[in-house]
């Protein structure tokens, strides 16, 4: 084999090789792109359900927008569950359960016409018990009342 026979051959290789390591890099870019945002998704569902379950105000639009920036595929919302029965029957049961839901819809534009990677479809759900008994909530409302009851009770006896 002479030097002139191979002057060609890295070129050849580079050619072919090149779309290959392209395609690997765009496809290593969309699962870490995904791994943030369900991340940021899980994240954004458990403040909405902390939120929800504590009565505070609901933030959703501006959690949406943290997660996808200037995009309108992402949506919070929070749910609220059924009663939690933490003391006997006699006792009222408790406010329950609250749920935080962010969903996403991604089209993968960054990565241009390499790969043809399907759209992101991305549901995440948390669930807590986040009442935190104050005045306003109905379980410290309830709360207070069987403590009043059983002051009053025991004042009585």
């Amino acid at each position: 084999m002479n030097l002139r026979d191979t002057q060609g051959q890295s070129l050849v290789e580079l050619a072919a090789a090149l779309p290959i390591i392209l395609i690997l890099f765009a496809g290593f870019y969309v699962a870490c792109r995904t791994g943030f945002l369900a991340s940021a998704a899980h994240s954004a569902a458990q403040t909405e359900a902390l939120r929800a379950g504590r009565g505070m105000p609901g933030i959703e639009k501006q959690l949406s927008t943290t997660l996808l920036p200037g995009d309108t595929g992402a949506s919070v919302r929070s749910e609220s569950g059924r009663n939690a029965r933490l003391l006997p029957a006699p006792f009222p049961t408790l406010a329950g359960r609250s749920s935080g839901v962010a969903s996403l819809n991604k089209e993968w534009t960054e990565t241009g016409t390499i790969g043809g990677f399907s759209p992101l479809a991305l549901v995440r759900r948390a669930d807590l018990s986040a009442d935190c008994w104050n005045r306003n909530s109905r379980s410290g409302k309830n709360i207070r009342r069987i403590i009043q009851a059983r002051i009053a009770l025991g004042a009585i006896r």
